[in-house]
């Protein structure tokens, strides 16, 4: 596995999302240009994982460790899991079939009023919020649906694209953070990650209408001033965001190319 080089409470941690991610591109660098040092890289990965990262059968989203034993978390995040990566490993090895049925199921059933509660407590068991969260970013909510439209799972995301799309269309806004329960409710405060990521979630779903209303969205957060310091970028209050700015140059790449 990779980890992250910066110690917290004394121990390393490793992200599965950034594995998976990280998994998903080896694969797709030795399906095009052939190289076994790809595919090999991305087994080593996928198979720490597998041994590591993995609690009840649900792949978790950190592991962690301060000595030579690794310590699988016991929560799963539902925006993690890069299903296109999962489901050739699935294809390929048996271990993975029914982590990945597992985590998708409660990916699933962490899907309220067209949202989707960020993550799952294996241990309890319950769907929650992060960790000393109260609401769960838009960002994430979209993530989760474009991964699962990724592997044609596309009623469920729909309906998510619906849930978003209405506060749009009635109040020309999409909210960066929602209150789960009793519907759904946003904080009314918008940002270019969330329209980006939305715009993404619409290309992936043939809502090119959709999508142009989100491009222009995230183009009003351009600066164009060439006197500025942040000329180029994606911004906020004076502020470019690596996040916000990897989002737009995502999602303005996949509209030009679908749209």
């Amino acid at each position: 596995m990779t980890y992250t080089p910066i110690m917290k409470n004394g121990r390393y941690y490793s992200s599965t999302g950034d594995n998976l991610r990280i998994v998903r591109y080896l694969f797709d660098a030795k399906d095009k240009w052939g190289t076994s040092a790809y595919s090999d890289t991305a087994w080593a990965i996928s198979n720490s994982l597998l041994a590591n990262a993995v609690f009840t059968d649900v792949l978790v989203k950190e592991s962690y460790w301060s000595g030579s034993t690794i310590v699988p978390a016991t929560r799963m995040r539902t925006a993690d899991p890069e299903w296109v990566a999962m489901q050739r490993l699935s294809r390929e090895k048996e271990g993975w079939t029914s982590v990945m049925e597992r985590t998708r199921s409660h990916t699933l059933g962490c899907s309220e009023s067209g949202l989707f509660w960020p993550e799952y407590n294996a241990a309890s068991p319950m769907c929650d919020y992060g960790e000393g969260q109260s609401t769960a970013k838009t960002v994430d909510i979209a993530n989760t649906a474009i991964a699962l439209a990724d592997i044609q799972t596309l009623e469920t995301a729909i309906i998510t694209f619906s849930k978003l799309t209405n506060e749009y269309n009635q109040e020309e806004i999409i909210s960066s953070e929602y209150a789960i329960p009793h519907n759904g409710v946003g904080n009314e405060a918008p940002n270019a990650a969330t329209y980006a990521v939305m715009g993404r979630l619409a290309t992936e779903l043939d809502r090119c209408d959709f999508a142009a209303s989100m491009r222009d969205e995230v183009l009003r957060y351009f600066v164009s001033d060439s006197a500025s310091p942040l000329y180029g970028s994606i911004a906020m209050d004076g502020k470019a965001y690596a996040y916000d700015n990897l989002q737009a140059l995502l999602f303005l790449e996949e509209y030009a190319d679908r749209c």
